[in-house]
């Protein structure tokens, strides 16, 4: 019985402990498959709007790039080794379309390192240890040809 028992609550970590690194994806912008003519892949060279802030709290704002008027965007590749954000962000854009806008919640596992990381735009702390909501908009895929690991 006791075995059962312990069995039974490993078991339940363990569901939980995977359930927790997802990503909660929600559609703000859907493109229709008939104008989707490319969707995000791994090692796929993108760029992004975003804005990032604390989940349930709004005013939290801690890093964007979302100024249509100034173009800047940012740029990576899918699925890098070496990636200087959260990786909630990456998996959450997996499969996008250009034109299309998500709201990502990152749970706090696959958000920022413990060492606080600097935002890209404004020198505040990104949050360590709280889901974080990114909205995002996939400018476009810069592909002239996917990159081999190797350039990564």
């Amino acid at each position: 019985m006791l075995y059962t028992t312990q069995l039974t609550w490993l078991l339940v970590a363990a569901a939980v402990a995977t359930a927790e690194k997802t990503v909660n994806i929600g559609i703000l912008k859907r493109i229709p498959d008939a104008e989707c003519l490319q969707r995000v892949k791994s090692y796929d060279q993108v760029s992004i709007h975003y804005i990032a802030s604390v989940h349930k709290r709004p005013d939290s704002v801690f890093d964007q790039d979302y100024s249509p008027e100034s173009g800047k965007t940012l740029e990576f590749v899918v699925g890098a080794p070496k990636r200087e954000f959260a990786e909630g962000l990456d998996r959450g854009i997996m499969d996008m379309c250009v034109g299309e806008r998500r709201r990502l919640v990152v749970p706090p596992e696959l958000g920022y390192l413990p060492d606080p990381v600097y935002g890209y735009s404004g020198g505040q702390k990104a949050p360590y240890g709280v889901n974080l909501v990114f909205d995002v908009e996939l400018v476009s895929i810069l592909n002239k040809s996917n990159p081999s690991r190797e350039e990564l």
